[in-house]
């Protein structure tokens, strides 16, 4: 459908600017596209739920190593982490990520709610209810790690900007 296209394509844009912007300014790291071969087996997850004017999901995922990378840079050291504190990493930036698309939304949209982030462990595959409809995947590259950010809106929903 061409409207999908559109919004894809301009979701494109934002996720990549958004990713980029949080890296840069809340990690002091860059981050840019990388190829969807080079994530490989992914460990750990976080997805955030959109609610209320728009429905949908956004969600993160690593692999372990990459995960740990992300720590170091949200905690400005290399560490031994314990779980919780990867996990509450992965979390947050998908909240990031998630609250950067939001602040997007035209104001008929900006009305949703985003949920807290939910965090798991496993390569197994999540039902992802009330997240059909258009689905944007992009992989990312940072400091030798690769994780992917997925955007996934309700069928039938027009999403002002």
């Amino acid at each position: 459908m061409i409207v999908e296209a559109c919004a894809e394509s301009r979701w494109i844009g934002q996720i990549d600017g958004i990713v980029a912007a949080v890296f840069h300014l809340m990690l002091g790291r860059s981050c840019g596209e990388a190829e969807e071969g080079a994530a490989g087996e992914m460990d750990i997850s976080a997805k955030v739920l959109f609610s209320g004017a728009v429905e949908g999901c956004c969600m993160v995922e690593f692999p372990a190593a990459a995960a740990k990378r992300l720590t170091d840079a949200f905690l400005g050291a290399e560490g031994a982490w314990d779980d919780a504190m990867v996990e509450d990493a992965v979390g947050e930036l998908c909240n990031m990520i998630a609250g950067g698309w939001k602040s997007k939304l035209g104001s008929a949209d900006a009305g949703c709610h985003l949920s807290a982030p939910t965090v798991w462990r496993g390569v197994e595959q999540v039902e992802m209810s009330g997240c059909g409809g258009t689905r944007v995947r992009r992989v990312f590259g940072f400091d030798g790690g690769v994780f992917r950010v997925e955007l996934m809106i309700g069928e039938g929903l027009a999403v002002s900007y």
